[in-house]
């Protein structure tokens, strides 16, 4: 149990280091903290409503990490095809889960190094309105639930795509991975808006809403915390980790 433990902190720590030590990941966290604060006072119109609210802000979180997220964690997978480690990490006697979990879990921490920087706007801003403590932390545990949510998703088309398909280089593993995770976050997003573009019936648009990120996110940004949504998230994230471990699992069975 040591023994495995120990091997898991040496994935973990490798991983998240590799994921955040770049000059890209920098460029990732510089471009996240200002095209959301931009979009937050001008679009969001925080001047104009004159309204104590981060619903703005948090909504430009959630529509920049469709891009930001895949962006900033799919390499993860890829660098071991660019490094020429993906063969021992198939060959080396890990067990799957322990591999699989160390990436998640670095992807996660990642996308929390790019949150820690916006709470500067809730510091700088909190003098000038009477803000609720209690709806910002729900606001930025939904944040945290989404980006769960959405670094699993973004690794399992990583894995896809650096394990399965093994002809392809690891740029263009890198492209097409990163392309297919922002079209499929992206879709999961539309799903909550076809209704009101459709119109289709009531029940129709509970089942579109029940399976879309958006309405979860949204109860979050209005101050609701309901654990169904907090499930949600961590289940969809599950799903995906457990996708990855099989993958991995099958194709070292296929190389034996």
């Amino acid at each position: 149990m040591y023994k495995k433990l120990r091997q898991f902190r040496c994935l973990f720590l490798f991983d998240f280091k590799t994921l955040i030590l770049t000059p890209f990941f920098l460029l990732i966290l510089v471009i996240f903290f200002v095209v959301s604060g931009v979009l937050f006072f001008f679009p969001g119109g925080f001047f104009i409503k004159n309204t104590s609210s981060f619903d703005g802000l948090f909504s430009s979180f959630m529509n920049i990490s469709t891009i930001v997220i895949p962006l900033s964690v799919n390499s993860v997978w890829i660098k071991e095809k660019l490094s020429g480690t993906k063969e021992l990490l198939l060959s080396y006697p890990l067990d799957d889960y322990l591999t699989v979990l160390s990436k998640n879990l670095a992807g996660i921490f990642s996308s929390f190094v790019l949150i820690l920087p916006t709470l500067f706007y809730p510091v700088v801003l909190w003098p000038v309105g009477n803000f609720s403590p209690g709806i910002l932390f729900t606001q930025y545990t939904g944040l945290i639930c989404l980006f769960i949510f959405q670094v699993s998703l973004s690794l399992f088309v990583s894995e896809l795509f650096t394990i399965r398909f093994v002809k392809l280089s690891g740029a263009v593993s890198y492209s097409i991975s990163l392309f297919l995770s922002f079209f499929i976050i992206v879709f999961l997003y539309i799903l909550h808006y076809i209704p009101v573009l459709t119109g289709v019936s009531d029940r129709f648009a509970l089942v579109l809403d029940w399976i879309s990120p958006v309405y979860r996110f949204s109860e979050f940004n209005r101050g609701i915390m309901d654990t169904s949504n907090i499930f949600y998230f961590l289940i969809g994230a599950l799903f995906f980790i457990l996708l990855q471990e099989r993958l991995l699992f099958f194709t070292r069975r296929r190389l034996r």
